[in-house]
């Protein structure tokens, strides 16, 4: 099993070695060695080695979480459970993660006879999804090279039927979900009173906050109540986030968490401070409380009046939270049934693809990201093309229903939908008050006019689209092309904005972020473009 080692740090410079260990008898002092460390230092609960139950306890999560070792046939591997948990626990792995290792390997060794009978496995997966199976079988095959087996090559063998996925991109909701989520949100907030609303707070301050900054769900609830601040020399506004997972420290640092100072702007400031003028009105705690998401704003907002140890909100009391106002909220009141349910740490994934369309430098998103390396966000170039092209629909739908809405006035939804489906924005009378382009008509009645143009008419603000009947069909035509035209340079745009980000180390950084700058602006005008282009097309279809 892997172990990173910290050698030396040299400046900013760390330098690590990646070491394969196998457990042998040469090993196992190091192994009580530094379990005693991690039970000396209250990162395990134990009191020796031989007990059968420890407690594993991490800052990230409220409670610890409780590993067993109690094979009772085969007790003989309760040893290397243990010596793999503290390996796995070195290694900086989630309490959650480990927990389930160790369930998953309880589980074959009973099977399989502690792997004397290999053909148990394979019925053991046969009972599985394909991936409960790729995952049993990834933590098997790191179990396997770490503990040194007579019969490894054997049962290596037996798990390659059950490859595993290497770890690929975060599925993300599609992007209609998060705009439904987005107008659902800012309505039921703003327009409801507070006794409705209460109980769903922390949502509103997550989706506000880690939409705009890319915080992982455990640093949210990390959040400290005097976590804001405004400094009067610069005139800037500050956070300060928790940060739980920086570069791999030896573990001698191992529960020992960073913080990240991030620049915000006067709204995000001003809308925290709005939140925590909430909590004291509603005096959810007797004293000003640690964290900005106290437990006690849940126990209020959810009549709830148990004693428990932990002072703050957690993932999951956030994610049961969430699940009830998807369906209460969303799905019930608001009645959209078919949006997706959005996970917690997905906003954060949002936020960064939102940063790379803006043109941020990849430095500046790494560190607000808190990513280790700018090579980490080359897996957001799939979901940034993806929501590039629901951005455009979305701005297609929203620029065909306002040119509807222009010729509308004082009108009911009946009246509304019958223009549109009649197709009625413009007359061929009112039509003759402007200029007759290729297929359809310019709005532009200036001087200037055509200099003050365009590459294609279709892309223009001010162009009318409505070809004569015996155009219609090259007219459709053209549209279709350019926006596949539109859509290509916008897919080539993104792919050079990565591009470019990876030379942030190589060249001037300046130069840099001016190129990035530029393409940001440059895709801003595609999106923009194709999205009215698309809307043409929409029109279209409303008239078949």
């Amino acid at each position: 099993m892997l172990v990173r080692k910290k050698l030396f740090n040299a400046g900013i410079t760390k330098v690590e070695l990646i070491e394969n260990i196998i457990m042998t008898e040469s090993n196992e002092a190091d192994i009580l060695n530094t379990f005693i460390f991690l039970k000396d230092t209250g990162i395990i609960e134990v009191n020796s080695f031989e007990d059968t139950e420890w407690k594993y306890r991490s800052e990230v999560y409220n409670v610890p979480f409780t590993l067993v070792f109690d094979l009772e046939i085969h007790s003989e591997f309760n040893y290397l459970l243990k010596a793999y948990s503290i390996i796995r626990i070195v290694n900086r792995v989630a309490p959650t993660t480990i927990t389930l290792e160790i369930n998953y390997l309880k589980r074959i060794i009973n099977a399989t006879d502690a792997f004397r009978a290999i053909n148990e496995y394979h019925i053991m997966c046969a009972t599985l999804s394909s991936p409960e199976s790729s995952r049993i079988t990834k933590t098997l095959l790191m179990f396997i090279n770490f503990a040194g087996l007579p019969n490894k090559h054997e049962i290596v063998e037996a798990c390659e039927r059950y490859s595993y996925k290497k770890h690929s991109n975060r599925e993300l909701p599609d992007f209609h979900s998060v705009m439904i989520y987005d107008k659902c949100i800012e309505h039921f907030f703003t327009q409801f009173d507070s006794e409705e609303t209460i109980k769903y707070l922390p949502i509103w301050l997550w989706w506000r906050l880690t939409n705009i900054l890319p915080m992982r769900p455990s640093e949210f609830f990390l959040l400290r109540y005097n976590c804001i601040e405004f400094d009067n020399l610069s005139n800037e506004f500050w956070i300060n986030i928790t940060r739980i997972k920086e570069e791999k420290r030896d573990r001698t640092e191992h529960e020992k968490l960073n913080y990240s100072k991030v620049k915000i702007d006067n709204a995000t400031y001003q809308f925290i401070k709005q939140f925590k003028n909430i909590q004291e009105i509603l005096h959810v705690t007797k004293t000003t409380p640690e964290y900005l998401l106290p437990y006690s704003l849940y126990q209020k907002s959810n009549k709830k009046s148990r004693t428990v140890a932990h002072n703050r909100m957690d993932l999951h009391v956030f994610k049961i939270q969430l699940k009830k106002f998807h369906h209460e909220v969303i799905v019930k009141y608001y009645g959209y049934e078919e949006c997706n349910q959005i996970r917690p740490g997905d906003t954060r994934h949002f936020a960064i693809i939102n940063m790379f369309l803006q043109g941020y430098n990849p430095l500046s998103i790494a560190r607000m990201a808190g990513h280790n390396k700018i090579a980490t966000q080359e897996n957001y170039y799939n979901h940034a093309v993806h929501f590039a092209e629901s951005h455009i629909y979305h701005l297609a739908q929203q620029k065909h229903e306002n040119r509807i809405n222009e010729k509308i006035t004082n009108t009911l939804l009946g009246n509304k939908r019958d223009v549109y489906n009649n197709g009625l924005q413009y007359s061929y009378d009112e039509l003759q008050h402007f200029r007759k382009v290729e297929y359809g008509y310019c709005k532009d009645l200036t001087p200037e006019f055509p200099d003050n143009c365009t590459d294609n008419c279709m892309s223009c603000t001010l162009y009318i689209f409505k070809p004569a009947i015996n155009e219609q069909e090259a007219a459709i035509k053209n549209l279709t092309e350019y926006s596949c035209e539109l859509g290509n340079r916008i897919t080539q745009e993104i792919e050079n904005i990565f591009k470019i980000g990876k030379r942030i180390n190589t060249i001037n950084t300046i130069r840099v972020e001016e190129s990035l700058l530029n393409k940001s602006r440059s895709l801003s005008q595609l999106k923009e473009a194709k999205a009215l282009v698309d809307s043409f097309r929409i029109e279209v279809d409303s008239y078949e």
